[in-house]
């Protein structure tokens, strides 16, 4: 009896142990000490954009922005853009008809050009949300980390006024997302696609005034962000 008792009370310790270690694996995360490419870091980015959906104004941006990322997956920043507007294929057409006709041919030496209105300055506070970061990894070669993002933001817009129209101060709104590559632990390129909701004159006709309009200007950016401290911290 004694040695039967002491049998069956090896075979309970082991089952438990078999238990606890079964335990402790289910309950581990999956990745254990993460490279946590954002969290407590400084973000600074330059990138070119164009703005995507005009009819009349085709906007290029230069724009600057800085981000600390409070934990892997939100940021706080601002960024600040500056733009210059052209006349769009549609615009340059409607002025070459006008000219051509009759009101060309009443008003000989006069040049018409349709005033409308563009994006020539804007900054704005910006929170990013990173729900997704990995390894990317293609045939089996470790080329970087990627992460996709999304911003909402808000802030100060400045509208050139072309023509008739004069530049004016609004509000701006922003809604976006994109996708960052690391190459490196400091370095990243990115590709972003943002939305800036202002409210603006799209243009003026040859007579009459333009009315005012909620504008959605969705633009594409391209940028670089150098990323301080060099390197990242590891999770648990």
């Amino acid at each position: 009896m004694k040695r039967l008792a002491l049998i069956l009370l090896l075979v309970l310790l082991g089952s438990a142990e078999a238990y606890a270690k079964a335990g402790g694996i289910a309950d581990a995360p999956a990745v254990r000490h993460p490279l946590e490419m954002r969290k407590g870091r400084h973000e600074i980015t330059l990138a070119e954009g164009v703005t995507l959906a005009d009819s009349y104004t085709i906007n290029l941006f230069t724009q600057i922005s800085y981000k600390y990322h409070v934990l892997d997956w939100l940021g706080v920043g601002l960024e600040a853009s500056y733009g210059v507007s052209f006349a769009s294929s549609l615009t340059s057409g409607i002025e070459n008809e006008v000219n051509a006709g009759e009101w060309g041919q009443q008003n000989p030496g006069q040049k018409y050009s349709m005033s409308r209105t563009g994006l020539a300055a804007m900054a704005l506070l910006d929170i990013e949300f990173v729900p997704f970061s990995g390894k990317l990894v293609l045939f089996r070669k470790f080329l970087g980390y990627v992460d996709l993002h999304i911003d909402i933001g808000g802030g100060w817009a400045l509208v050139r006024g072309i023509g008739r129209l004069d530049n004016e101060s609004t509000g701006v709104f922003m809604v976006g997302g994109g996708f960052r590559f690391h190459p490196t632990d400091y370095l990243s390129v990115n590709l972003d696609v943002k939305d800036y909701m202002v409210y603006r004159a799209l243009n003026i006709p040859l007579e009459g005034s333009s009315e005012k309009k909620f504008t959605q200007n969705p633009a594409f950016f391209l940028g670089v962000s150098v990323f301080f401290p060099m390197k990242p911290e590891r999770g648990f």
